[in-house]
């Protein structure tokens, strides 16, 4: 208990720090507004209400083993718990899609003049509109279910009986959030994949531009596939809690407390484990995103440390922040500071 509290303690101040740095990078930076960034922005304010709403409760909870807020906050708390998740997951779902829509459309995108439209900005904050309405609309049966019994704020009350809305619940949560959102981003990242491969084959005499712009889909997709990856590898023990629940409450007589009781300290851990993915994000991108990791530099470490001509002079982060790339009809301009151009 000790340790799953002082976790969570460590893991609110890095998510708070890392969160808030990243949108602070994301709203001062011009070169930073991309569309797809759009909805790394989307993410980053979804694990930060995250981590400074349902933590700091989470963690009150487990160390005094009790319940202390009432049976109201049980029950927002419990829906803000499941929205923002889903939004996170939404999220990467449709950062995969638009991955693929924007690799397969590169060749018209790259051709001069043919930049990102007003219309694909309108589609993107269109389809963030849409997550947080499905995520809330998917969470209100959670918050209108959740109270507080014995002294516990639970989500469902889990019955030896095997309760069918008990199992419904879990399996909605299982599926919406976890299983179709991991398939759905397999498929995009295989299409994705398959896209640039293609584009590399089909193109042997391409312009140095031209495959610069293959080098950056390349990139893209790798970040975001390490993104994913990281995401699911950290929700998954949670989820493998959710199978064994589905199982348990099923075959309830065939279980004692001796077997039941590993089950409920992983389930902890799972919990602690779980809320990780609220700080991966930034860390990904700081070690995978050239322009991202200079711009945390810049504002974490020169700031924090007083160095004021780090934070004031953008002279030089502004010399390394386009690339001009030559081709047939004269000479583009590329920005080199989004992370997923």
């Amino acid at each position: 208990m000790v340790i799953c509290v002082t976790f969570n303690i460590l893991l609110l101040a890095a998510g708070v720090v890392l969160n808030g740095t990243l949108l602070l990078i994301l709203v001062r930076e011009k070169s930073m507004r991309t569309m797809p960034n759009a909805y790394i922005a989307n993410l980053a304010i979804a694990d930060l209400v995250l981590i400074t709403t349902f933590l700091p409760l989470f963690t009150s909870d487990v160390y005094t083993q009790m319940w202390l807020f009432g049976n109201t906050l049980c029950k927002i708390v419990n829906f803000l718990n499941v929205s923002l998740f889903a939004v996170s997951v939404f999220t990467f779902t449709a950062l995969s899609a638009e991955r693929y829509y924007t690799t397969r459309h590169f060749l018209q995108r790259a051709r001069p003049g043919a930049g990102a439209s007003a219309s694909d900005g309108q589609v993107t904050f269109v389809v963030i509109a849409v997550i947080w309405t499905a995520a809330c609309a998917l969470a209100l049966p959670f918050g209108l279910n959740a109270r507080e019994i014995d002294d516990s704020c639970v989500r469902v009350k889990y019955s030896e009986d095997g309760d069918s809305f008990t199992f419904c619940v879990i399996l909605i949560e299982l599926v919406a959030l976890f299983a179709v959102p991991a398939a759905l981003i397999t498929v995009f990242h295989v299409l994705t994949s398959r896209e640039i491969s293609r584009s590399v084959a089909n193109i042997p005499g391409e312009r140095a531009g031209h495959r610069a712009r293959i080098r950056q889909r390349e990139k893209s997709a790798l970040l975001l596939l390490a993104l994913v990856l990281t995401f699911l590898v950290f929700n998954l023990p949670y989820y493998v809690h959710k199978v064994w629940i589905l199982v348990y409450f099923r075959n309830y007589d065939d279980y004692t407390p001796a077997d039941t009781e590993p089950w409920f300290f992983f389930a902890e851990i799972a919990m602690c484990v779980k809320h990780v993915h609220a700080c991966v994000s930034p860390v990904v991108l700081y070690f995978m995103s050239d322009s991202f990791r200079k711009h945390f530099n810049r504002y974490l470490f020169c700031c924090c440390c007083g160095c004021c001509s780090c934070c004031t002079n953008k002279k030089a982060t502004e010399a390394v922040s386009v690339r001009h790339i030559s081709g047939t009809s004269g000479t583009n301009t590329q920005s080199t500071l989004t992370c997923l151009d």
